[in-house]
């Protein structure tokens, strides 16, 4: 799935015309997360619904930083845009829900497994439509933006480095000959999962998790905690600790590689989180991440446009590079046929 909808994509792309991959990579998770969770094609509402996302992401984030919350009824631009946004993807998630209804199709889908489900240890009853909406809301989002953050920063890393590029490109015709990658290839892909993870470990899209309150009184390090203290964890903070990673802010897929992997402590690297509370995605989200790089690099040699070759980062909910990623992709590979793959 993830493949199909990728290639689809870069058979848009015009081999050396400069475009915004954090765009274009957002409307592709768009598109993925149409199919897995909806089994909706949105190819062709993939670019509003990626502006609406932005809308929120911005909102959002004012909100959480305001020291001073305003009512959202107030007649301000920012307060009309934000509902506006809601207006917007509440409708088009309740017509599918709707539609979904109606037909009664099991798609084997997310939203059929949602419309689908019993409430066995109470009433029996599953669930109402505005229930299974807040549902497919928050899985909707949460599907898309941190993947598509992912996504930008680990094709901005490729694209700034020509000699993990040219090694990721080798390991990629090794394995795939020049077939359509597919989730079966994914145990052989090894150095491709590295440059994922690495760039997982500099830029988390999550940079910081939920607070989380001490049940009792603890020890941590030289500090006790006294119950009910609220701690506040950050993948973006302790996975650049130099402690736990040497020369942390160089970009060294070869950390996770054999022989270095091992030496990285348990949760000193979290970026879905651990513990009872971690990512409910995040495996699906590493192959979808992994398979749409390994099908870009094969396709496309990646090239920053001046000016792109250190970006800094900015929070939009998921950690995101700020004014996005601008490359110039040059063909290297023709698109392999539609059938060409195991």
């Amino acid at each position: 799935m993830a493949f199909g909808l990728t290639r689809r994509r870069l058979d848009q792309w015009t081999a050396g015309a400069a475009i915004n991959l954090d765009r274009e990579l957002s409307e592709l998770a768009v598109e993925i997360a149409g199919e897995t969770l909806f089994g909706v094609d949105l190819r062709d509402q993939a670019a509003w619904l990626g502006e609406t996302a932005e809308v929120l992401r911005e909102t959002f984030i004012r909100e959480f930083l305001a020291p001073v919350p305003l009512p959202d009824w107030l007649p301000l631009p920012s307060k009309r845009r934000m509902r506006r946004a809601i207006r917007r993807l509440d409708a088009f998630i309740t017509g599918i829900i709707r539609d979904r209804r109606t037909s009664g199709e099991d798609k084997g889908d997310l939203l059929s497994m949602l419309l689908l489900a019993v409430d066995e240890q109470g009433d029996g009853t599953g669930m109402t439509d505005r229930q299974a909406r807040d549902e497919a809301v928050t899985l909707f989002n949460a599907g898309h933006d941190s993947t598509s953050a992912a996504l930008a920063w680990s094709c901005y890393f490729i694209a700034r480095d020509p000699g993990v590029q040219e090694r990721l490109r080798k390991e990629l015709e090794a394995v795939l000959g020049g077939r359509v990658a597919t989730f079966e290839d994914l145990p052989q892909l090894t150095f491709a999962e590295m440059v994922v993870k690495e760039s997982l470990r500099i830029y988390p899209p999550t940079s910081a998790l939920f607070t989380r309150e001490a049940l009792t009184e603890v020890e941590i390090g030289d500090y006790r905690l006294a119950r009910g203290s609220l701690v506040a964890i950050s993948p973006y903070v302790t996975q650049r600790d130099p402690r736990w990673f040497r020369e942390p802010e160089r970009f060294d897929p070869d950390r996770f590689g054999p022989g270095r992997v091992e030496d990285i402590p348990e949760y000193a690297y979290f970026p879905f989180g651990a513990g009872p509370h971690v990512c409910v995605g995040n495996t699906f989200a590493m192959m979808e991440i992994t398979l749409v790089v390994a099908t870009l690099v094969q396709r496309f040699q990646i090239e920053l446009t001046p000016g792109q070759e250190n970006l800094v980062p900015e929070l939009k909910v998921s950690l995101r590079p700020k004014g996005g990623v601008w490359v110039k992709p040059i063909a290297c590979l023709p698109a392999p046929p539609a059938g060409a793959h195991a």
